[in-house]
């Protein structure tokens, strides 16, 4: 008898497990849904790239300075990037659990 009590308790704390891991991925896939978002919409809203480049030929700013904004840039994008596939990556280990 305690072995089947100690069986139930054991299936319990699994399922307890599996819950808790299913809650905090959905809050990952939450967080970085919101955080892809507002990379998406910063993003699309800037065009640094052309203004950059139209600066440095006319001799607003130097090779350097245009040089450290375009790595900025794309240092921004590297970021937006990764957070989607971080994204993607979560939401497909939370829908293993769907199935």
């Amino acid at each position: 008898k305690a072995q089947v009590i100690l069986s139930d308790m054991e299936i319990d704390t699994k399922r307890l497990d599996q819950i808790n891991e299913v809650n905090q991925l959905y809050e990952r896939v939450i967080s970085l849904k919101d955080s892809n978002e507002e990379y998406r919409k910063l993003l699309s809203t800037q065009n640094n790239d052309q203004l950059l480049k139209k600066a440095l030929k006319l001799g607003q700013i130097s090779l350097l300075e245009y040089l450290t904004e375009v790595n900025f840039l794309y240092q921004s994008m590297e970021n937006y990037l990764q957070t989607e596939k971080d994204f993607h990556i979560s939401l497909s280990e939370l829908m293993k659990y769907r199935l």
